[in-house]
């Protein structure tokens, strides 16, 4: 029997929309409200050669971290596969895993050109 409750569930989905988004987690403004020390990053998609390829660099990946713990609290990715690609930052949040790159990008291995990969691009 699980013993986790539906209140601990982290909210995620993904709308289908041009552009897609992947939101999960908090918003950074349910962050802020928290008083909590954060971090935010924001990257554009003109990194992501998938998002330059189909012209659509404008779009924007946004993660919410707490500064104290390296988890991360909320993320959304508006672009190309950020619906897909927002289900890796959700395992990583229900795991529990924070956010130092040599920790958890070494653990894992992205296939070439997958959506999830977005993420991980530089």
């Amino acid at each position: 029997m699980a013993t986790r409750r539906p209140s601990q569930r982290i909210p995620g989905y993904a709308l289908f929309s041009v552009p897609p988004l992947g939101p999960v987690g908090i918003t950074e403004t349910e962050a802020r409200a928290s008083g909590q020390p954060l971090l935010v990053g924001r990257r554009s998609m003109t990194c992501v050669g998938r998002a330059v390829e189909k012209d659509e660099p404008e779009d924007l990946m946004k993660v919410i971290v707490d500064a104290e713990t390296s988890r991360i609290l909320g993320a959304a990715i508006l672009g190309t596969g950020g619906d897909e690609a927002i289900h890796g930052l959700l395992d990583l949040m229900s795991a529990g895993i924070p956010t130092q790159p040599s920790r958890t990008q070494s653990r894992s291995t992205r296939p070439y050109r997958s959506s999830s990969r977005l993420c991980s691009e530089r």
